[in-house]
């Protein structure tokens, strides 16, 4: 699989009705062009752009904390709340739980694993928030991070320094480093 067919099958999943088409006529245009060429191509991001139902207004660089959702979920999450709202007790209880271990069970035997190791949660920041209360820690261990770190990962190892009594150390570097020499890399293996 290419990264054309990647995103053939991504824009097919999230953009809106029409965006599809735009989305294939500028891939189709891309033809042959090397990957910088493309990058520099303002017409075709701006085929790309136009497949989202964003404010022209902003140009959103952070898709991994504030990505928008696509239209085709906006509108699926749309029906899901009136459709709960008409009997919030009853749809939670009566089906959409069920449905959440139906997905689980699709989605471990697609993983390839037990549903028992899987979880669903709302977002990636939860799951790795799981993951850092989920490590054994004793008050007095140290974790070591830096100051760039995503946000929520800092707050949750500073929530468990105050709580439970481990050392949250944070260093920083400057950005960009002035040189791949300024980091410091060591061995925390054993002998």
């Amino acid at each position: 699989m290419n990264r054309r067919h990647l995103l053939h099958l991504a824009a097919a999943a999230a953009f809106q009705s029409n965006a599809l088409d735009r989305v294939r006529a500028a891939t189709s245009a891309a033809g042959a062009r090397t990957p910088e060429e493309i990058a520099v191509d303002e017409d075709f991001w701006s085929e790309i752009r136009a497949a989202f139902s964003i404010d022209r207004n902003i140009i959103n660089f952070n898709n991994g904390y504030a990505s928008p959702s696509p239209r085709p979920v906006q509108d699926a999450m749309r029906r899901y709340l009136e459709y709960t709202d008409m009997g919030p007790y009853h749809t939670m209880v009566a089906v959409l739980e069920k449905q959440i271990e139906a997905v689980r069970r699709r989605l471990a035997q697609y993983a390839g694993c037990d549903a028992e190791e899987l979880a669903i949660t709302r977002n990636a920041s939860e799951s790795l928030e799981n993951a850092q209360y989920g490590i054994d820690l004793k008050p007095g261990d140290e974790v070591i991070t830096t100051d760039q770190d995503y946000p929520r990962m800092l707050t949750t190892y500073a929530q468990r320094e105050r709580r439970e009594g481990i050392v949250l150390k944070t260093i920083s570097f400057p950005v960009p480093p002035p040189s791949i020499d300024d980091f410091l890399i060591f061995d925390l293996s054993p002998g």
